[in-house]
């Protein structure tokens, strides 16, 4: 089973088409018009997306099967951006011709063992240009965490039942 584990085709019902990227909004200074972005483990596209309105051209690297197939599925009625993202479907290690103003990876690395993660890093770097950066997600995992009781973060009338999203 992918690492999506089928939840690809309902990312996006609990948030407004809209909806905020945090992860572009942390990117947006670091990548002027124009600029080449790599984004890996691109999931749905939203960041990558986000960044293409913004002006920069997007390579969607992603390897999950079900969510490049959401991306695609999303891109294609995106005629406003759809010269600007390029979705790839592969890992990281995939070789690519183009060399990136920023190589970016969030909510990727922590679902990877060591060994991939180390894999997925010397490949952002080496994906970069003279003098680009490369940015990554690097969440703090730790046994220590606080339990945290359920709660409900959205809810959503799909059809005739309703769809309920818990954190």
């Amino acid at each position: 089973m992918p690492y999506s584990e089928g939840v690809a085709p309902y990312y996006g019902l609990f948030g407004a088409p809209d909806k905020r990227d945090e992860a572009a909004e942390f990117l947006l200074p670091l990548v002027p018009p124009g600029a080449t972005v790599l984004d890996v483990g691109a999931g749905t596209g939203t960041t990558a997306f986000a960044l293409a309105r913004h002006g920069a051209f997007v390579t969607a690297l992603e390897p999950d099967a079900e969510m490049y197939g959401v991306m695609l599925a999303r891109l294609a009625s995106r005629f406003d951006i759809a010269d600007r993202v390029s979705p790839v479907m592969h890992s990281a290690g995939f070789p690519l011709e183009l060399r990136f103003d920023v190589c970016a990876s969030f909510a990727v690395l922590h679902l990877l063992g060591d060994s991939e993660q180390e894999v997925l890093v010397r490949y952002a770097a080496a994906q970069r240009k003279p003098g680009g950066i490369v940015v990554l997600e690097i969440p703090v995992l730790s046994s220590q965490r606080a339990p945290r009781p359920w709660s409900l973060t959205a809810s959503r009338n799909l059809g005739r039942g309703p769809g309920v999203h818990h954190t």
